[in-house]
């Protein structure tokens, strides 16, 4: 029985190795579809631009593309579930000095709407926020709202 068990373990990776199809229909190299959403929101985006995005999916693409790729060192880009995090909010604020007054927002909601004040900086929402649309005046052009000053 012992011996059974070591073959059929040793015989694992044979097996797989054997499927190299499997392994071509996972490869996603090629997929640009991330990396094409976030350039694209960075050239739409105003000089000096402050763009908020939401999750994971949009952040990380924004993050990549801005500090991975180098492109757009003017833009701040600021995740607005992280901004739910006081170490987050703290970090903002030590790379941009502007951002200070995050560091008194008691909550996400808080610090968002101090984000709207933020003079310096155009403000861009890469999605749908209810909470911040309803302070300000907002246009979309494309994939990006903006508020207007």
């Amino acid at each position: 029985m012992e011996r059974l068990v070591t073959v059929a373990l040793l015989a694992l990776p044979l097996l797989s190795a054997g499927t190299p199809s499997r392994f071509r229909d996972m490869d996603l190299s090629a997929d640009r579809e991330a990396y094409v959403w976030a350039e694209g929101l960075l050239q739409a985006a105003a000089p000096n631009g402050l763009i908020l995005s939401r999750g994971d999916s949009q952040t990380f693409s924004l993050w990549y593309v801005r500090y991975g790729l180098r492109q757009r060192p003017d833009v701040v880009i600021v995740d607005r579930y992280l901004l739910a995090l006081p170490w987050y909010r703290a970090d903002l604020a030590a790379r941009n000095p502007e951002l200070a007054s995050l560091l008194r927002a008691r909550h996400d909601q808080e610090a968002a709407l101090m984000l709207l004040s933020i003079a310096s900086r155009p403000v861009h929402l890469t999605y749908q926020d209810d909470l911040l649309l309803r302070h300000g005046t907002w246009t979309q052009e494309g994939p990006l709202y903006t508020l207007v000053r």
